[in-house]
């Protein structure tokens, strides 16, 4: 048996070599998060230019249409893929969904969505009591930048976008507080 005299030379070429490894990991890291950080700007800029072109089209989008109802005429005026009456079951959400903090989410699974063309998915949220008179939040629209693919985490590659009768609030889900109690004063809200 062959013995191995490992040199300076080894040692050197090693070191280049998990250097090299960490620097195109950060590379693909950070050009990972550029992409979805433009996905998610152009996502959020085409649903509020379609969500407000059809709530002058058709008055208002409130909770109490029916949940595909709303999902149906927010997608006249965009991009659309495919268009899911379940989210989870046709495939345009993922199975699980994760809080920032590794714990699982409620399931999106009665909520209708739809794929956008550049891959994005989305879903709804419809409290069918709420009005935008009454709680003044419109809408709740869920996206997913990556699609069904991983990690599936709100604040990661997973937010929401609130409409109010007269605001919009992005926001991921380690920020509950936002449009808890202290929503009112974060949107001067009277």
């Amino acid at each position: 048996m062959a013995k191995y005299k490992i040199t300076s030379f080894h040692i050197v070429i090693f070191f280049l070599l998990a250097v090299l490894i960490f620097e195109v990991t950060s590379f693909y890291r950070g050009i990972s998060y550029i992409v979805n950080k433009y996905k998610w700007q152009d996502t959020f800029a085409k649903l509020n230019s379609s969500y407000f072109k059809t709530s002058m089209e058709y008055g208002s989008l409130e909770p109490s249409l029916e949940k595909h109802m709303v999902f149906e005429t927010l997608t006249k005026n965009l991009n659309v893929k495919k268009l899911c009456q379940n989210s989870v079951k046709d495939r345009c959400w993922a199975k699980k969904s994760f809080y920032i903090n590794g714990s699982t989410t409620y399931s999106y699974d009665p909520y209708p969505g739809f794929i956008l063309d550049n891959g994005v998915s989305v879903s709804g949220i419809n409290d069918t009591t709420a009005t935008c008179d009454s709680q003044k939040i419109c809408n709740i629209i869920s996206i997913d930048i990556n699609g069904l693919e991983r990690p599936n985490k709100f604040g990661a590659d997973q937010f929401r976008i609130y409409y109010f009768k007269d605001k919009v609030v992005p926001y991921y889900h380690g920020d509950d507080n936002l449009v808890g109690t202290t929503v009112k004063h974060y949107l001067n809200f009277k």
